[in-house]
């Protein structure tokens, strides 16, 4: 049951691996508030796996969710024949919605100055990601516009452009 609740989570965090690959919304700008402390929610840990399409060919990546340290996530998203993309993560919720924000650690733990932004929803053994459609966002130039702007379209389609649906593999 309270798996249905977190209906948006983690879901980011593995949509926005897929997605980061496939190339999706970034920024410099936080989606964070200042002052506040991101807190993990220990349902969106675990394997997972995902399945899509791209043209005629079935394409697949693992997903890999781990708690940091109580506020983050450690997130590595890995596609068949490449090297996985690791990424430190944090939960955002958005009105009714849950956002991840995710940020890459380059080769030696660096983190980068562009963030991943992704809605996240959690149901049962599923995780679904929804990237941002970056063109939504050209006008945007503050991270208070940022989180304002996705407040006010959380529920409207053109805010975003690909969506993605993982299953749970294990739970550590």
């Amino acid at each position: 049951m309270n798996r249905l609740f977190r209906t948006v989570g983690v879901a980011g965090l593995a949509s926005a691996a897929v997605l980061v690959l496939a190339g999706c919304f970034t920024t410099t700008l936080s989606l964070i508030a200042p002052g506040t402390t991101p807190k993990v929610d220990v349902l969106y840990c675990g394997d997972w796996h995902f399945t899509w399409k791209d043209g005629d060919q079935t394409k697949s990546a693992d997903l890999v969710i781990r708690n940091f340290d109580g506020s983050h996530y450690y997130v590595e998203w890995k596609e068949s024949g490449n090297k996985p993309t690791r990424m430190n993560g944090a939960l955002v919720p958005v009105k009714n919605a849950m956002f991840a924000q995710l940020t890459d650690l380059g080769d030696k733990g660096e983190l980068s100055s562009e963030h991943l932004i992704v809605r996240v929803q959690l149901a049962g053994d599923k995780l679904t990601l929804r990237h941002l459609n970056d063109e939504f966002f050209k006008e945007v130039k503050s991270d208070e516009a940022l989180r304002t702007k996705i407040e006010q379209n959380v529920d409207t389609d053109a805010m975003y452009q690909e969506t993605a649906t993982g299953s749970l593999v294990s739970q550590p």
